[in-house]
């Protein structure tokens, strides 16, 4: 928080228990001029407070009459709900950032013109707690009245909507401040000087656990962008153990046709041993029929039946 932010809120609740008091603490006696974003909330706390004062609803937000005139008592949503309310709507998020920012200050605006006179309360604390805000305007509680004033303030905005809404507010300095004025100056019950302090501690302390909040955010979107690299590096190594695999499957095709072509060639080689030793005995005996003929051919019978053959020879010449 910048000094003037400090000096800003340190000046609107300095303990001066006239400007920071409930309500009731007023001067009613010249009446009330009530004001709310919602025509029909207003009506509802209209009809509520009647019973104690002289209500005043004005159409658009009052313009403070000085110490003579009426008290004013603005109900307006949180600038966080203001957010909310723009983005249901269909406002893109520039616009509704605008938007917020402008109906923030303008109701700021009136309270700072006349803290004496103006009081901020806001549309979540009829929801949240009606009785609070019954005994802020120094009225007894009651079940009927908180019951009525409930059901005008209507349901608050998701969960979700919400919480990405105060993370975007904290992230703009300037709607981050107009939002800690606002929760400083709304008054949630009867207030006094130790009220306010321990408001604008409320205050401090939210700004520090916002900046905590973006420090945190800052580590979380490092880890984030560090978790990213981390798959991407991941998702690589996932592809390279793909194409590992792929290639041990090749490899193992391989090696199973290698060992096909191995037991074939094996098949082969047993094979033509076994043609190479066939051939051999075919020789063996080739070779011993020769030298039977070879024995033959030479015995004593065979010359002397040599003269026989060759007439037998003629006769067969002759009888063709």
């Amino acid at each position: 928080m910048t000094g003037d932010d400090r000096l800003l809120i340190e000046e609107m609740m300095t303990g001066k228990t006239q400007e920071t008091a409930a309500l009731a603490a007023i001067e009613s006696g010249k009446g009330l001029l009530l004001w709310a974003a919602d025509a029909t909330l207003a009506a509802a706390v209209q009809d509520v407070l009647s019973s104690a004062y002289s209500v005043e609803l004005s159409p658009r937000l009052p313009y403070p009459q000085g110490p003579d005139g009426p008290a004013i008592l603005l109900l307006c949503p949180a600038p966080a709900e203001v957010l909310c309310q723009a983005l249901e709507a269909g406002r893109g998020v520039a616009e509704a950032l605008a938007e917020c920012q402008a109906a923030t200050a303008a109701v700021l605006g009136v309270q700072r013109r006349s803290r004496r006179q103006a009081r901020i309360a806001e549309v979540g604390l009829l929801r949240r707690d009606p009785g609070a805000f019954l005994a802020f305007c120094g009225l007894p509680p009651g079940s009927a009245a908180a019951a009525r004033m409930q059901e005008a303030a209507g349901p608050a905005p998701g969960g979700v909507l919400m919480a990405l809404v105060q993370n975007r507010l904290l992230a703009d300095p300037g709607l981050r401040r107009l939002a800690g004025e606002f929760a400083a100056a709304a008054m949630a019950g009867p207030a006094d000087g130790s009220d306010a302090e321990a408001a604008l501690q409320a205050y401090l302390n939210r700004v520090e656990e916002s900046q905590e909040l973006e420090l945190l955010r800052n580590q979380q979107r490092s880890l984030y962008e560090q978790l990213e690299t981390l798959y991407g590096e991941k998702r690589q190594l996932e592809q390279r153990l793909d194409q590992m695999r792929s290639g041990l499957d090749s490899v193992a095709v391989l090696e199973a046709r290698t060992e096909a072509l191995a037991a074939r060639l094996a098949a082969k080689e047993s094979a033509l041993q076994a043609a190479g030793q066939a051939l051999v005995d075919l020789e063996q005996e080739r070779e011993a029929q020769k030298a039977l003929v070879h024995r033959f051919e030479t015995s004593r019978s065979y010359r002397m039946t040599a003269p026989f053959r060759r007439l037998r020879g003629v006769l067969r010449e002759g009888s063709r």
